[in-house]
Order: structure tokens, then sequence, then C-alpha cells
């Protein structure tokens, strides 16, 4: 009944907002190139344990011919972490994952169906876990290639995520087999 009672009120909250709302006790297995997937719960748990405190990036994404900027804001402290996505005037999606792996992702309207919580999840992950931690929580199919200044994640011997370290504490990831790159800059390095 309490269960009912919380997907209500989501319900009612996200319908006055003009948001989607999901929510999961179990993260999905999910596709991070073709033919290549995932099980989303170890990464969630991974990064649960890792964030602690609240920090955040200015990011400029850019997907085939699109390119938006936005604002992250991550906050964990090892029981409960949340993502929030801002855009200028408006919250694009709030993720938040509870232990131990309860998943509730509200997204604005304008952000597309197709982007799952585990997506954002996994992303999140590739770019914020240090490289033994995400190695451990993919498992033995992929490998993580890590010597400080740049990151590869393979997956039987190609490239499905780079992240690139830059001067200042700018990060540059790339998703190849979605299309699109990230630009990342902690908001300390803005000021």
């Amino acid at each position: 009944m309490m269960r009912f009672a919380t997907l209500l009120v989501i319900a009612i909250a996200a319908a006055g907002c003009s948001t989607t709302c999901v929510v999961r006790d179990e993260p999905l297995r999910i596709s991070v190139a073709p033919g290549t997937e995932i099980d989303a719960a170890p990464i969630a748990e991974a990064l649960l344990a890792h964030e602690r405190g609240v920090s955040a990036e200015a990011l400029d994404v850019t997907w085939k011919d699109n390119a938006f900027t936005a604002e992250a804001v991550v906050k964990g402290d090892g029981e409960r972490l949340s993502l929030v996505l801002l855009a200028p005037q408006m919250r694009l999606a709030t993720l938040t994952l509870e232990k131990p792996h309860r998943i509730v992702w509200e997204r604005h309207r304008r952000v597309p169906s197709a982007l799952e919580p585990e997506y954002a999840l996994a992303e999140a992950a590739f770019v914020r876990l240090p490289a033994k931690k995400l190695s451990d929580a993919l498992g033995k199919n992929f490998t993580v290639e890590d010597d400080g200044k740049r990151r590869v994640i393979l997956h039987g011997g190609r490239e499905i995520r780079t992240l690139e370290r830059r001067e200042g504490g700018e990060l540059f990831f790339v998703n190849k087999p979605a299309e699109y790159s990230c630009r990342i800059i902690p908001m300390e390095a803005l000021q």
C-alpha cells in the first residue's frame, strides 16, 4: 500500500509539472553498443558507494547535429544518490538512486523518451568511477584502459566510450555508438 501511495503522489506531481516519472526497484539491462548489453545493477551499486558530497558541472553536449548546454548537480552519501540535469530556466531530469537498486527518474517532456534512467546512470559511472571500480562493475567482458589522461572502455576490442582529461579538470567524454560527445567542466574551474 505504501508503494502505491508513493507512486500516486509522484504521478500527480509529475503530471502537474510536465514531467514523466519512472520508478523501478531493479535497474534494467541496457545496450551500451550494438550487441553489447550490461547489467546496470553493479554499476548502480558502485556509483552509489563511490559518490560522496556534492559536485556541479557545466555540460556542453553534441549529439549528431544538435548541441545544448546544461548543468549537472550530483549529490551522494553512500545510501542515496541524486543527479539533477538543469538547462536554462528548467529542470530537464532528476535521477535518484537508493539502496539497494531503487531508481526514480523524472524527465521533462523535452527529454527523449528513449533516454531511460539506466543510460544516464551508466554514462555517469563511465565518467565518475575510478577505473578499477568501473572495471569490476562492468565485469570480465569489458576492458577499462586508463593512463590518467585518457580512459577507453572496450568490448571485444572495440572502443565503446572514451574519456579525455584536460587541463583545469575539464573532461571530454565520447559515446561512439550513440554518436554524442560531452565536454564536462567542473564548476570550480569556472570561477
